[in-house]
């Protein structure tokens, strides 16, 4: 993703049963990703949780951002088991290359 231009990065944290897909959201909605995501065609994302962060949490995570993006957005990810960490999932997630808004 080298010269990409501008960046803004997301995280967000969560807990329960629901908690890669609440993370997720989290990530997506945090005030730091001021534009969205929508707009993005580069995206890098981290998903960090402990013992109990199972692929099928990590592919619950992904739909909530792959369903948001551009579609021929490049997206990048990596996962994380921390075992210090018990029943929280943690997502970092930065977007960058913008699409420029179309005038009307």
């Amino acid at each position: 993703m080298a010269n990409a231009g501008s960046s803004l990065m997301g995280i967000g944290t969560a807990t329960g049963k629901t908690r890669a897909r609440d993370a997720a959201l989290n990530a997506i909605q945090s005030p730091l990703l001021d534009l969205g995501i929508e707009r993005a065609t580069g995206i890098v994302w981290n998903i960090t949780g402990g013992s109990h962060l199972t692929l099928f949490k990590v592919n619950t995570a992904a739909e909530v951002i792959y369903d948001l993006v551009d579609p021929t957005a490049n997206l990048i990810f990596g996962a994380v088991i921390d075992p210090s960490i018990s029943g929280q999932v943690s997502i970092t997630l930065i977007a960058t290359r913008f699409k420029r808004q179309e005038e009307t």
